[in-house]
């Protein structure tokens, strides 16, 4: 078996990534690595260049093959729950995130991410603890604002416009947040504000379906 120079073939696939494009990076370094002699930051590195060419399944694979090299790795194992939830394999994610949820509860990337899959697996209710675990980390965690104020839309909670309202002072320009605004204004009754902020947003971002 030879172990592979990791740092030069990352240079490289760095350099056909620039000249090139991801999925032409991915292709020549996929021809370089095999089970055998790969380790998992060379695979992680690997699953990374598959995200950025949205081929998430095969960025699904080798984030694996960097768990199943490092098991303990909880950077892996998020990498690992990202792209399966990107490949719309949401429970699947969250089996990978499991055996992580003793060390996982204090990482915000791990709670934000474990919701993420919750919420797209239909599971509310994990989603909301997942997404209030990632608050309490980080009251600021923008995606994690987002999906709880979701969250409270998804299941009518009398909280759900003042999420959003909250979530805007953060991040005043986020186009996903002034929908959830209108849409929680419609379910509280409020059409016509709602209208108000759909008109804005057809005006200033009018190819967005």
């Amino acid at each position: 078996m030879t172990q592979l120079d990791g740092h030069a073939l990352r240079s490289q696939a760095q350099a056909i990534e620039r000249d090139q494009g991801a999925a032409a990076a991915l292709a020549w370094l996929d021809k370089k690595l095999d089970e055998s002699n790969a380790p998992g930051d060379l695979w992680n590195f690997t699953g990374n260049l598959a995200m950025r060419a949205q081929q998430f399944g095969a960025a699904a694979e080798r984030f694996g093959k960097a768990a199943q090299a490092d098991p303990a790795s909880l950077e892996y194992a998020i990498n690992h729950a990202i792209a399966l939830s990107a490949d719309g394999q949401n429970s699947s994610a969250l089996e990978v995130l499991n055996p992580h949820e003793a060390a996982g509860k204090n990482d915000q990337r791990h709670c934000s991410v474990r919701a993420n899959a919750a919420r797209s697996a239909g599971q509310l209710n994990e989603a909301a603890k997942w997404y209030d675990t990632a608050l309490h980390l980080n009251p600021k965690h923008l995606k994690a604002l987002n999906g709880r104020a979701r969250i409270a839309l998804e299941r009518a909670e009398a909280d759900a416009l003042a999420r959003f309202d909250h979530a805007l002072t953060i991040d005043s320009g986020n186009a996903d947040l002034w929908l959830g605004k209108a849409q929680a204004l419609d379910v509280n009754g409020d059409a016509a504000g709602a209208r108000a902020i759909a008109r804005q947003l057809v005006d200033q971002a009018p190819n967005w379906t």
